[in-house]
């Protein structure tokens, strides 16, 4: 059972070996993936919970802090808030609200993370994994403008594709 959000009443969701207890209705209003799942077991049964896979107890943790907080919440960036959201945690929350199709909570995370992902490489491959041009077009506009060629450890990371495109677009500055 996790420690902080096994709660008095709602569904229980198993990741991993871990349990969890939280109101059911956020999942639902914000997934039909989830409540298509919800919809099929009882609510209140550790004997039978809803499995979840794919997903890290930690990452759920994440997503579960910012569904349904504690403590109030007078900001999700706002350091001083006591549930205040680091980027590890948006970027479970981005990968967890593109797992379970969650199109609201993804656009948060996306809107968060915009401000916070200042590593153009890092921009690019969230771009590109999260289907988000934005994020690849400002990282491709930062290496591109910036005097340092890119490192063999960057090029590394990025597909041989984007490797060629930065190439010619630097060519081209």
């Amino acid at each position: 059972r996790h420690p902080q959000y096994y709660l008095k009443d709602g569904v229980v969701l198993q990741v991993e070996k871990t349990l969890f207890k939280v109101p059911r209705y956020m999942f639902e209003n914000s997934s039909r993936l989830l409540a298509d799942m919800l919809s099929e077991v009882p609510t209140n049964n550790d004997d039978v919970p809803v499995e979840l896979q794919d997903v890290t107890p930690v990452e759920f943790e994440h997503l579960v802090k910012f569904l349904y907080p504690l403590k109030p919440i007078v900001s999700p960036t706002d350091p001083t808030s006591s549930e205040h959201l680091d980027i590890s945690q948006w970027l479970s929350i981005l990968r967890l609200s593109t797992l379970f199709e969650m199109p609201s909570l993804l656009e948060v995370s996306k809107h968060f993370l915009s401000s916070s992902i200042t590593d153009p490489i890092q921009k690019i491959i969230l771009g590109r994994t999260y289907d988000h041009q934005p994020w690849v077009k400002e990282g491709f506009t930062a290496l591109c403008l910036r005097e340092n060629p890119l490192s063999h450890d960057e090029g590394k990371m990025l597909s041989k594709e984007d490797v060629i495109s930065l190439a010619a677009a630097r060519e081209e500055v």
